[in-house]
């Protein structure tokens, strides 16, 4: 990497974090990571522990508190912070900062680097907010009033690290590849964290969260302390087993057990830098123009909101007025969509018709419709929603979109097993999306919370 392409990286990585850490997402971000801090060392009498040790909970010592964070947080922010910190590149396009960039002599290498860097920053920060309020609350607790520097930030460079370098490079990749932009982007890296989560805590493959060498020195404790270490259950994650805990003093591995996992780490940290720099051989700064004339009359409409806007004149006129948009919603919900989606979708609802096995799949089928439910979209259909004389009747043209596709794609499964459970979730599932869309005037809080959301629905 040349000297110039690294300087226009760090250029580029300080204006990013700086445009990221105004947005809504950073502080949701931060604010889950105080939460997950406190989750750590909850109070003695606590029915709920973040990792899982059957009858025992660790001694809220530096040691056992940063193995538990670097953990916790791995797992939290390679997940929340990727949707925070995803859709960098379509806002760059959006803004017009790709064509600036583009109109330069700065490489592809170097804008990538930067978006990467910009995230990198993001889900540090989560990270190091995350460590502290758990040593505020171990001083708080008062079991162990020492702190070692080195078993604090061994767990943080060796696990947590490589884990958000990885959410950051796959965020950056994932926005290089279009169809990945919206719901099947936020869908697929659910996936991609499952196996990822279900790999690292069952003790074969990688050890990507030092589970196995936690465990193995804590049962090595319970053993020292005279206690049974085949009543230990391990997990991570935020589990219900009752206030009754026996402490097991443990003070953490010794910084050699971490050391061994330098080696992973600089090789999660090498996938991360190819995930980044691979798009450089497909994408291009310059977004690529309209090709038919529907394109183009649709790009021209688009700049024309864009600047009445700007000059704060609002709506530009409407190409078509109409009292009731009901229309004008569903064609904003269809509008934009890959081509294969529409068809996906009557598949999987007829699928859900025959099989009682397809209908869980109808909801993931209709994500990508929930994610536009509230969204403001740039297209012409969105003059004639502006130009509603009723705000009350646009929000209700918006519910009711909502609703008709969602009954239409979900109308076979109902039909063959009607179940007041079924439509209930389906119904609170859109509800929620239209919540979540209008709250944040953009799609990404939904797509995180939609793929988990759906695996504890179908998982229970």
């Amino acid at each position: 990497m040349s000297l110039a392409v690294a300087s226009a990286a760090l250029a580029s990585t300080r204006a990013d974090f700086r445009i990221r850490r105004r947005g809504p997402a950073y502080l949701v971000m931060l604010v889950g990571s105080v939460l997950l801090g406190l989750l750590a060392a909850p109070p003695r009498d606590a029915a709920f522990q973040v990792l899982e040790l059957g009858p025992y909970r660790g001694e809220f010592t530096t040691g056992y508190l940063a193995a538990v964070t670097a953990m916790a947080g791995g797992l939290w922010l390679s997940f929340a912070g990727f949707a925070a910190v995803r859709g960098a590149l379509a806002r760059d396009e959006a803004e017009g900062v790709a064509e600036l960039v583009a109109s330069t002599s700065r490489p592809t290498a170097s804008h990538l680097l930067g978006r990467f860097g910009g995230a990198v920053l993001v889900l540090l920060s989560g990270a190091l907010v995350l460590l502290g309020t758990a040593v505020a609350i171990q001083l708080l607790r008062g079991e162990s009033t020492r702190i070692d520097p080195v078993a604090l930030l061994l767990p943080l460079a060796v696990v947590e690290l490589p884990l958000l370098l990885l959410a950051a490079g796959a965020a950056v990749l994932w926005d290089t590849v279009r169809p990945l932009r919206g719901a099947a982007g936020a869908a697929l890296w659910f996936v991609v964290w499952m196996v990822l989560v279900i790999g690292g805590q069952s003790g074969r493959g990688l050890d990507l969260l030092g589970m196995g060498r936690i465990t193995r020195s804590l049962r090595d404790a319970v053993v020292a302390q005279g206690d049974d270490p085949h009543r230990m259950e391990f997990g991570v994650g935020l589990t219900m087993n009752g206030p009754s805990r026996e402490v097991v003093h443990w003070a953490g591995l010794p910084a050699g057990s971490w050391l061994e996992l330098v080696p992973q780490a600089v090789a999660l940290a090498a996938l991360a830098l190819a995930l980044v720099l691979a798009p450089c051989a497909w994408y291009r700064l310059m977004p690529p123009r309209p090709a038919g004339r529907a394109e183009a009359a649709q790009a021209a409409q688009a700049a024309q909101a864009a600047r009445f806007r700007t000059a704060g004149l609002g709506a530009p006129p409407p190409a078509l007025d109409r009292p009731f948009p009901l229309l004008a919603e569903v064609r904003l919900l269809l509008l934009g969509q890959p081509w294969w989606w529409l068809p996906l979708l009557a598949l999987t609802a007829v699928a859900a018709g025959f099989t009682a096995g397809a209908a869980p799949a109808v909801w993931i089928a209709l994500m990508p419709a929930w994610s536009r439910l509230g969204v403001p979209a740039p297209s012409p259909a969105s003059d004639i929603v502006a130009a509603c004389p009723s705000p009350g009747r646009r929000r209700l043209a918006t519910v009711l979109a909502g609703l008709a596709v969602t009954v239409a794609a979900s109308a076979p499964a109902a039909l063959r097993n009607p179940s007041p459970t079924w439509e209930a979730v389906t119904l609170g599932l859109a509800a929620l999306a239209l919540a979540c869309n209008a709250a944040t005037r953009s799609p990404r809080l939904f797509q995180a919370l939609f793929p988990p959301l759906w695996y504890l629905i179908v998982a229970h």
